[in-house]
């Protein structure tokens, strides 16, 4: 009897957008990396001060005829008076709930991208756990840039794992400022890790666009008010300087950054940094990359439940 060949599944991308020209947004190059995952794309753009849509648009008239056809852009206003944070997953359900009639979501952030070494790894492990109940996303692994595009943050509070693959399971929705998925009863999907990479960019920009970039958020996060006017007072001293959990970062970047990367203008010198370190810096420099040499962190957080070692899934 021929062996019959597994239905193709079908998969539906989103990301949500507001301001990606003022806040220097990769996120041409976030959705580029996407669309070779998925069937089509929702583009949620909020209300921007800036050209975001123009760009977009223009840029979308230079893809394949192919690529250009899976982007679905629609549009929402913001509401932002809940100071939590929580509008960015208000948002991104909203996106979540244009997706159609997919086996598999795939979600990226407007700073984020993953790499084309991973896609056909990805799409077969979509295939494989399409029908497997115990799989409900899959977490994969990050890098999380700093300061420049050579420099990687590793310390506590740069996630080594992440949920951006998932079944449109009833009740999974975006939980708190977006980061990650829960269930409408805040229980945490069950997830594989992934030996796949997203690349985090959120604090590599011009040091203006990020002081700004920072400033308008935070008032997403907080009322008016001391604390507040702390985070602003905080901001407005912020440079790219040393700290404990910076390290090299020695591989390739995804395809769709190399034009970026090449217009970088701004350095940030880890080498010389690293030479005037306290006595306690090196210290916690050395802690953390025990830490991170080891396969789990005591306490460390999860926006998901790990399950079973699959051989093509990292170590847990």
């Amino acid at each position: 009897m021929p062996i019959q060949a597994s239905p193709k599944i079908r998969v539906s991308g989103l990301t949500i957008l507001k301001n990606g020209v003022k806040y220097d947004y990769p996120f041409r190059e976030a959705i580029a990396s996407t669309l070779p995952l998925v069937d089509e794309m929702i583009v949620l753009l909020g209300d921007s001060e800036d050209s975001t849509e123009e760009t977009l648009r223009t840029w979308m008239q230079s893809l394949p005829e192919a690529s250009a056809q899976k982007i679905k852009i629609h549009h929402s206003t913001w509401d932002t008076q809940k100071k939590d944070g929580s509008v960015l997953s208000v948002e991104t359900n909203k996106a979540l709930d244009l997706c159609q009639g997919s086996d598999w979501r795939v979600y990226i952030q407007a700073d984020e991208c993953f790499h084309e070494q991973d896609t056909a790894l990805l799409k077969q492990l979509m295939q494989e756990a399409k029908a497997d109940p115990k799989v409900e996303a899959l977490a994969l692994s990050y890098h999380h840039f700093y300061g420049n595009y050579q420099v990687l943050n590793r310390d506590r509070g740069a996630y080594r794992h992440e949920v951006r693959i998932f079944k449109p399971l009833p009740g999974l929705r975006s939980f708190g400022d977006a980061q990650g998925f829960r269930f409408t009863n805040r229980e945490k999907p069950k997830a594989l890790k992934v030996d796949a990479l997203v690349f985090h960019y959120g604090y590599v920009r011009p040091l203006a666009v990020m002081v700004e970039k920072a400033k308008d958020f935070d008032q997403l996060f907080h009322e008016g008010g001391e604390t507040l006017n702390e985070r602003t007072s905080h901001w407005n001293q912020f440079v790219y300087q040393y700290k404990p959990g910076l390290t090299f970062f020695r591989g390739t970047h995804p395809k769709v950054m190399e034009e970026r990367i090449k217009s970088h203008d701004w350095t940030m010198n880890l080498e010389e940094m690293k030479k005037n370190r306290s006595f306690s810096e090196r210290l916690l420099d050395f802690k953390i990359s025990i830490e991170n040499a080891l396969p789990f962190r005591i306490g460390e957080f999860k926006n998901y439940r790990p399950i079973r070692r699959h051989r093509h899934f990292a170590f847990f």
